[in-house]
């Protein structure tokens, strides 16, 4: 599919209902925010928000994969800043004092070392202008693989220079392992919640995750356990430490247009 586009992301860029919203041909790109809570302070305020892209097209909606599934490789790259700006521009929609905001970031994209530098930089400035501190920001990393992994470290230490956090998402996932851990240094190892619930259904893998999240802790890794459905499921997570938990249990994500 060949979509005519401006060069800048912020040339795609409107406002919608007070959301600020991506345009891609005729598509168009909405925020929606997923809360985090601690389970150690369930009744208590998010201690963070998911930024979750949803695509309205001329047809009604279209699910986040079949619109990634039909984005040319040449705007991938494009398409990862527009979705970071719409969900940084519209953080404070939902944003109390001190929460974190986390956005997705696919490694594939990341070839160019420059080019992610000064990006990142640009991106920095407009987070101060819009009052949304670095050291707020969570970069989610898939599980996508990486091009080239030293150019994709590169850049990930590049995030960190301004103070930004790093996750590894959807922890137990194809490149989503130990091995990237390792090698990324991160802030936070989010487990996917399909891992998590495969594990949950023996015992064995029960004592599994217990090890891989006391062994994250023990490296000072925060663990945010996704896909939280169940009040059992809540209750594990709660019984081996002070996880971070996601999930519909907890709450849907919610922002210009939901499904």
């Amino acid at each position: 599919m060949r979509v005519s586009r401006p060069r800048f992301v912020d040339d795609a860029l409107f406002y919608h209902d007070e959301w600020r919203t991506g345009r891609y041909g005729q598509f168009q790109l909405n925020s929606a925010f997923q809360p985090i809570y601690c389970v150690s302070d369930l009744n208590g305020p998010p201690c963070g928000h998911e930024g979750l892209v949803r695509i309205l097209t001329q047809g009604g909606v279209l699910s986040p994969l079949d619109f990634f599934a039909i984005v040319p490789p040449e705007d991938r790259f494009f398409i990862e800043w527009m979705c970071r700006a719409i969900h940084i521009s519209n953080f404070h929609m939902v944003k109390q004092p001190g929460q974190l905001l986390f956005v997705n970031l696919d490694p594939a994209t990341y070839v160019d070392v420059k080019q992610a530098e000064y990006e990142v930089g640009f991106m920095v400035e407009r987070m101060r202008e819009l009052g949304v501190n670095p050291a707020e920001f969570v970069c989610e990393v898939i599980e996508e693989q990486t091009q080239d992994d030293q150019v994709f470290a590169n850049v990930i230490d590049c995030f960190k220079s301004y103070g930004i956090k790093v996750a590894v998402d959807d922890f137990g996932v194809r490149f989503s392992d130990q091995k990237r851990v390792a090698r990324l240094r991160p802030d936070v190892v989010k487990i996917d919640g399909a891992w998590f619930k495969k594990l949950l259904g023996t015992a064995r893998g029960k004592q599994q995750l217990i090890s891989t999240i006391h062994g994250f802790g023990d490296n000072d890794i925060r663990v945010i356990v996704e896909g939280v459905e169940t009040q059992a499921q809540l209750d594990f997570v709660s019984e081996v430490g002070d996880c971070g938990v996601q999930g519909f249990l907890l709450g849907r994500p919610e922002g210009a247009i939901c499904y």
